[in-house]
């Protein structure tokens, strides 16, 4: 059973003249009514094109076999879906200059080391174009006037562009490790300033600036574990 609701009659609208007055029509108003608006609120424009988007498999579909839950990197969570598995494809890591850079030093940041919970700061030259590829397995976490600052939710996020593994170093046979914290890790793109310099000539000096592009920073919080750990780094999404 349900509740009845007391009914309401309509509320009617008075249509009164700019001097306050009631009248019976807008006709009355010699059609120079002023009809209420609302003012137009910016929205952001958000569009698909076809193509293939990077995804995190959230979980597999407990009701349709061969059936996923996906989540689309870098977009809203209201976007997440249901999929086939069979659309989902893998793409081989791009392995650039860069990507390769990069892996490299996050593994030599991964040294033994006596601080734990330290923090490491990776700061390399990189073009804009690389970094598009790299931004795009961000998610935008802050956003200042001159740069945007992304993070990972999920250390499969990058994997696709720096490899699996990408984020901890095994340091012995023992399996004492070290890894990336993810909750830390940070990264964003900015000018560096250009290097001044001094030309010379036959009866003077010409001061001029030497463009010295984009650089990367990539920071993050590195953690020591062990053995114990080793089924986390295996299969975690989250270290």
């Amino acid at each position: 059973m349900g509740n009845k609701m007391a009914t309401r009659s309509p509320r009617l609208r008075q249509i009164k003249s700019k001097n306050g007055d009631v009248v019976d029509s807008y006709h009355e108003l010699n059609n120079t009514a002023h009809f209420p608006i609302a003012r137009a609120r910016p929205r952001q424009l958000e569009s698909w094109t076809t193509g293939i988007y990077p995804v995190e498999i959230l979980h597999n579909d407990h009701e349709r076999s061969g059936y996923v839950k996906v989540h689309y990197i870098g977009w809203n969570k209201k976007y997440d879906e249901t999929i086939k598995t069979e659309e989902i494809v893998t793409l081989p890591r791009p392995f650039t200059t860069f990507s390769k850079k990069l892996a490299v030093a996050i593994k030599e940041s991964l040294g033994p080391c006596s601080k734990v919970d330290s923090l490491v700061k990776l700061k390399l030259p990189i073009s804009e174009e690389e970094y598009n590829l790299l931004s795009n397995s961000g998610t935008p976490h802050k956003v200042t006037r001159t740069k945007t600052v992304y993070k990972i939710s999920s250390r499969n996020q990058l994997n696709h562009y720096l490899g699996e593994g990408w984020d901890y170093r095994i340091c012995n046979e023992e399996c004492d490790n070290i890894y990336v914290l993810t909750s830390t890790v940070k990264f964003y793109l900015h000018v560096r300033k250009p290097l001044e310099d001094y030309q010379l000539f036959p009866d003077h000096v010409e001061k001029y600036r030497i463009d010295r592009g984009f650089q990367l920073t990539f920071s993050f919080v590195r953690k020591c574990g062990n053995r114990s750990d080793v089924n986390k780094l295996l299969n975690s999404d989250k270290l």
